[in-house]
């Protein structure tokens, strides 16, 4: 679509520029008036860039820092566009008055904001693309060659396009019950992706858990898309609706990951998944508490009593921007901004129980008491028992780290300090981070048509992040499978 604007905008300007007619002076008006409604939306978007990351950290501009990495695309050859169109324009103003006048010297200025534009858009997905992800280091020289060939050739070829692809569409199971509180008749659900028909199976499984800040959102939130694409290359996904808070505190959340990785194992013949081939993810919190029970697959604290015993270790583990240090969250960007000061002394429930959607303002401390049992000062203990970095031994499985270099939830330092662990450890570790990237960088793409195999003209099927990662994700997976 883009290249569709650009052979129209070329051809009309072709047609004016020779045709040595001249532009009236409402069409002019018209035209100045529509680029720079355009002008202004597209700096809104790329000045997200210099604003938020060089100057400051407004808050007031986390819609737009949230949602940039989706329009980068758009703004680089929309940018470039409208800087064309604005030369061409006052051009042509200059043509029919032999002088600028007011109406030229806006051209030239709305022109000149689109190279802007057009230079910070490109110079960020140049940035993410090329942000490197290191598998010589965790899996040796020879990593590629332990791929086998038909995996290879099911894997994204490159780290990012503006060209759509298309995946067969797969199977899909909506609400298996994989467990069952005990005492309760409270049964956890999850939706299985399987593969396609035609597509032979990989063996392994992806179990992910969805970001949801400890308290909001459900399966099916953000994802999709990906599990689309991974569905597609043999992979069984399994998707869990885990209990949320205050119903679950941050252990009983990793029980219920454990609990769907036993009931994985143990209905792996059923969905052609080799047991010892379980891989765990999550994005956000569901990234904290899939590292968390990946790491401690045998801590009491973390293990509901009914898997004593049980087999929960994974052969890897993958986390979008998850929190690795609570403590780090708790005095961070939106940690800090969310605090009132306020003590809470009892669990409330922040999200609607139909939707798992916030419904209402919330304080740091009050969704610190859901979770955490209170402030850091007030109960030390579970700060330290969620500190990620604790749990890393040399027997952690190999781990796959997303992650925004300017991230307003998480503090990037201390997922820094994570993978440093990991790598004291001789774990494993390939980490990826993503220049001038915020929190959350696949959601806004995946929650359009566009992530779901259509295109929209304002923006590539994923955006650079996303389809970056989505490409690291392929080749980490498919390592799992040897």
């Amino acid at each position: 679509m883009a290249f569709l604007f650009w052979i129209a905008a070329g051809i009309l300007s072709a047609w004016l520029i020779l045709s040595g007619k001249s532009l009236p002076r409402w069409s002019s008006a018209v035209a100045l008036i529509v680029l720079s409604a355009i002008t202004l939306f597209f700096a809104l978007f790329s000045s997200v860039i210099p604003f938020r990351y060089i100057v400051g950290r407004p808050i007031i501009i986390i819609a737009l820092r949230l949602m940039m990495p989706a329009f980068s695309w758009a703004l680089c050859w929309g940018g470039a566009l409208c800087a064309f169109i604005s030369f061409v324009l006052a051009f042509l103003i200059w043509r029919g008055r032999r002088r600028l006048g007011f109406a030229g010297d806006l051209s030239i200025f709305l022109a000149l904001v689109n190279i802007v534009t057009f230079v910070l858009a490109t110079q960020y997905i140049v940035r993410v693309v090329t942000a490197p992800a290191d598998f010589t280091s965790a899996f040796g020289p020879d990593w590629q060659n332990r791929i086998p060939a038909t995996q290879t050739r099911k894997m994204l070829p490159r780290r990012w396009s503006p060209f759509p692809f298309r995946d067969p569409d797969p199977g899909v199971e909506r609400d298996v019950a994989f467990a069952t509180i005990p005492g309760a008749d409270r049964k956890l659900l999850a939706d299985l992706w399987l593969p396609p028909q035609a597509v032979t199976s990989s063996g392994l499984a992806l179990i992910f858990f969805h970001g949801s800040a400890w308290h909001f959102f459900d399966k099916g939130i953000g994802m999709d898309p990906t599990f689309h694409h991974l569905a597609a290359q043999g992979h069984v996904v399994m998707d869990v609706s885990y209990r949320l808070a205050p119903e679950a505190d941050l252990p009983g959340m990793v029980g219920d990951v454990k609990r769907a990785v036993a009931w994985m194992k143990a209905n792996s013949a059923r969905y052609g998944v080799n047991p010892e081939r379980v891989v765990a993810g999550g994005a956000s919190a569901g990234g904290q508490i899939a590292t968390l029970a990946a790491y401690s697959p045998g801590l009491p604290e973390f293990t509901p009593p009914e898997l004593t015993g049980t087999d929960t270790s994974v052969r890897g583990v993958v986390s979008y921007y998850g929190p690795s240090d609570m403590r780090a969250y708790v005095n961070h960007e939106i940690g800090r901004f969310s605090s009132t000061g306020v003590r809470a002394t009892q669990k409330v429930v922040l999200g609607d129980p139909a939707s798992h959607m916030p419904n209402g303002p919330m304080s740091l401390e009050q969704m610190m008491f859901n979770v955490m049992g209170g402030m850091p000062q007030d109960a030390p203990q579970a700060y330290d028992l969620a500190e990620v970095r604790s749990h890393v031994t040399s027997a952690s499985p190999p781990t796959l780290i997303f992650q925004g270099e300017f991230d307003c939830v998480i503090q990037t330092a201390a997922v820094r300090n994570l993978a440093a662990a990991l790598r004291s450890a001789r774990v494993p570790v390939v980490y990826v981070e993503f220049p001038e990237t915020d929190h959350g960088f696949d959601v806004a793409t995946s929650l359009n048509p566009a992530g779901r195999g259509g295109y929209l003209p304002v923006e590539s099927q994923y955006s650079p992040p996303t389809e970056t990662a989505l490409y690291t994700l392929d080749r980490f997976l498919a390592i799992m499978q040897r």
